[in-house]
């Protein structure tokens, strides 16, 4: 079972108790930057330290990977969408392509985890720029409009009516 928690401003005795007394056994902490100038016993050490004191396992993952399940369920969602409103979709394209282009980012963040936040970020971005590509995901619309968008900037609207 998976539970969400906030820290608020407990005490960390006090938060380790509210999770040993909703049974949890281990944190998945996927905050963007783990650690609090307010409440410096919800930093990512002091917690892992606290809850290992406890018997509760502590893993931190970072933003990144909720971000990636998110948008996956949402690229899923908008696939079926499609199909409910009688467009025709080639599901194996539109999923395979993603799918490893996705993989791409996870497997560049995951091997980049040593580096800081915005490095790891930023180079996990970059090779999931690539894949997308390398992959041909953009359709020839899409890359002709990326590719005026690096050579003019952005692009002018064009009047509605």
């Amino acid at each position: 079972m998976i539970k969400t928690i906030g820290h608020s401003n407990h005490p960390i005795g006090r938060f380790v108790d509210l999770l040993k007394s909703g049974g949890v056994e281990a944190v998945v902490d996927v905050r963007s930057t783990p650690y609090s100038r307010r409440f410096p016993q919800f930093g990512r050490e002091r917690l892992a330290q606290s809850l290992s004191a406890a018997g509760i396992l502590y893993r931190y993952e970072g933003a990144a990977w909720a971000t990636l399940v998110t948008e996956g369920a949402y690229f899923f969602l908008g696939a079926v969408a499609l199909t409910v409103f009688g467009h025709r979709v080639g599901w194996l394209a539109l999923v395979l392509r993603p799918a490893l282009a996705a993989a791409v980012f996870a497997a560049v963040l995951w091997a980049a985890r040593g580096l800081p936040l915005l490095a790891a970020s930023l180079l996990a971005c970059a090779a999931f720029a690539g894949a997308t590509v390398a992959l041909r995901i953009w359709d020839r619309q899409e890359r002709a409009l990326i590719l005026e968008m690096l050579r003019l900037g952005a692009p002018q609207p064009e009047p509605l009516a």
